[in-house]
């Protein structure tokens, strides 16, 4: 299971209840969520242990998990090619 899906089921507040449970920090979190980092084996593994494997090491690892854009950043390239 994606680490976004698993957030989403769990519902508000889950990234901080994460955060807590793996003892990461939050930042690395948001970074693996917006494809910006890639999940180390040690943070994956404490991810996978405190989600009780419902996310696997291997989707941390071998999925990528989904990009999304910074914010503006969609405007600006918008602009540019509109340009």
């Amino acid at each position: 299971m994606l680490l976004s899906d698993y957030l989403k089921r769990r519902g508000d507040g889950a990234i901080t209840r994460l955060v807590g449970d793996a003892k990461v920090a939050f930042s690395t979190v948001h970074d693996v969520l917006n494809g910006r980092r890639i999940c180390r084996l040690e943070t994956a593994q404490k991810i996978s242990d405190a989600t009780r494997g419902r996310v696997s090491v291997a989707d941390l690892m071998l999925r990528e998990q989904p990009k999304r854009p910074r914010p503006g950043h969609v405007k600006r390239a918008r602009a540019r090619a509109a340009a």
